[in-house]
């Protein structure tokens, strides 16, 4: 089973119609450690939703990260 319509279930019945369309919306992607999500610059028009890990948002100031959030 896909992880969200898995993580959507825990919420409630979901008819199987209803979970067809979400699968043919939904694109899961896997990434290593290091990569990005965005880059300074880019413009994302989708919504990305964390199943596992961590992410974090930072800026660069004078040839050095600053964090300004974690999630």
């Amino acid at each position: 089973m896909h992880p969200f319509i898995k993580s959507l279930k825990t919420y409630g019945a979901i008819s199987e119609e209803i979970e067809k369309e979400i699968l043919n919306l939904v694109k899961l992607e896997h990434r290593k450690k290091g990569d990005f999500l965005l880059k300074h610059g880019q413009v994302h028009a989708n919504i990305s939703l964390l199943h596992t890990g961590l992410v974090r948002a930072f800026y660069i100031k004078k040839d050095k990260e600053i964090n300004t959030w974690f999630a």
